[in-house]
């Protein structure tokens, strides 16, 4: 695939307060609210600034819920009438890490959100057995 053909829009804004509000009330995981707002934005803004498509990096990971993602994107494409160029770009996901450490480019830890920041720092205890499991 040749990628010279793309332009990379990126948008740099957080709305913080806003977004910890809806991550908080979301109903299902709070990366659905997420995957939402952002996929909304990135289909509105390709529909409106003519762009054929549109699509985003969140393919790449395996940490996120891809399926969620896709149908997110996919609803979104249907809302604003611009098709979803989906790919599933897992599959040179450790190839890209690789180049990437071997670059010694800087790899974020975390998707970006203010709970997964916190997630990473946060330590998890395994679950204990009961003392009365604990012999068996």
């Amino acid at each position: 695939m040749c990628f010279e053909k793309y332009k990379l829009v990126v948008d740099k804004s957080y709305p913080l307060e806003e977004t910890l509000r809806g991550m908080l009330n979301e109903p299902t995981v709070r990366c659905a609210y997420c995957y939402r707002v952002r996929l909304e934005q990135a289909a509105k803004f390709a529909k409106e600034n003519g762009f054929t498509a549109f699509s985003t990096t969140l393919l790449v990971s395996p940490y996120q819920k891809h399926e969620l993602i896709k149908s997110t994107a996919e609803e979104m494409s249907k809302k604003y009438d611009i098709p979803f160029a989906y790919e599933d770009y897992r599959v040179g996901y450790e190839e890209g890490k690789q180049i990437s450490l071997d670059l010694d480019m800087y790899r974020q830890p975390y998707c970006g959100c203010v709970f997964s920041e916190r997630d990473r720092y946060e330590k998890r205890k395994k679950p204990q057995p009961k003392p009365e499991e604990a012999g068996k």
